[in-house]
């Protein structure tokens, strides 16, 4: 009996790498866009996929060519908004079915409309849980199985990460005067402004390698700077100019904090919920 061709869509592979582990029994099919959508992603992420998909090619996995041949308005694909690798993927499982049947092809995806669109055209889909769940008993390769149980390690870790660095900054910023009071106490002003140009250096360094945390405890400080300001209504305190440009500015930062937060989801598992309700960053 002849293997199925197993096609799998960028989503696919964003979450649940351990799908490329299954190239000993499968034929898998990584479309040439699919990688490059995986290699766009910020770094070090796009590397790392890209790195894994490079890996499951050296063990079997096959990169298709575009079927250029297929008339993209009969296939539906002008209706079916569909977009960046997806036609790539429509293309070549349509291609694969006529060639090798529709039973003996199937897309890996969480794609609803490229999943609606090969249905129709007899073609199976499945998404990554699925075709895990229906692969459980099979024989997986090792090492690629290693490297990507690794990848959903660290994206587990950046995600405590976010958790634990939110609670930090909030204790900080409560405690602020406190914390300042100490410092202005023991060092001088030199060594104050010295002191704060490091904590800026590193709070830039923070962002640019663990964005999502980032965007998680600026989120977290400009809904604090919101409520100090806003308290002032529920204690029937008379509202002032102040008072509303730090509301304003609170919610700036909060803004702030959920564009870095976005950024830090792209490439997870996670970003296509963040585009369905927001949109993409």
């Amino acid at each position: 009996m002849s293997k199925t061709f197993v096609i799998l869509d960028t989503s696919a592979i964003l979450a649940s790498p351990e799908i490329l582990s299954h190239v000993r029994n499968q034929n898998l099919l990584i479309p040439m866009q699919v990688i490059d959508e995986l290699r766009s992603k910020r770094k070090p992420d796009g590397e790392r996929l890209t790195s894994l998909v490079q890996q499951a090619i050296a063990k079997g996995a096959q990169v298709p060519e575009r079927p250029e041949k297929i008339n993209m308005s009969a296939f539906g694909l002008t209706q079916a908004s569909l977009e960046g690798a997806d036609i790539e993927i429509a293309l070549v499982a349509v291609d694969y079915a006529d060639r090798f049947g529709g039973q003996n092809v199937l897309v890996v995806t969480l794609d609803k409309a490229l999943s609606q669109l090969l249905s129709s055209r007899g073609i199976k889909t499945q998404t990554p849980q699925a075709f895990s769940s229906s692969t459980k008993g099979d024989s997986t390769d090792p090492e690629v199985r290693s490297i990507a149980r690794r990848l959903t390690l660290r994206e587990l870790l950046d995600k405590a990460v976010s958790s634990l660095s939110g609670a930090v900054v909030l204790l900080a910023v409560e405690y602020g005067h406190t914390i300042y009071g100490f410092a202005k106490q023991y060092l001088s002003v030199t060594a104050l402004c010295l002191v704060l140009s490091v904590i800026g250096l590193a709070a830039y360094w923070w962002r640019q390698h663990f964005r999502l945390s980032y965007g998680s405890c600026e989120t977290v400080v400009g809904l604090y700077i919101t409520y100090g300001a806003a308290a002032n209504v529920v204690d029937g305190s008379p509202l002032t100019s102040a008072n509303w440009l730090q509301i304003v500015a609170g919610l700036y930062v909060v803004v702030r904090g959920l564009d870095n937060f976005g950024k830090g989801l792209a490439g997870t598992r996670y970003e296509r919920y963040w585009i369905s309700y927001f949109g993409k960053v």
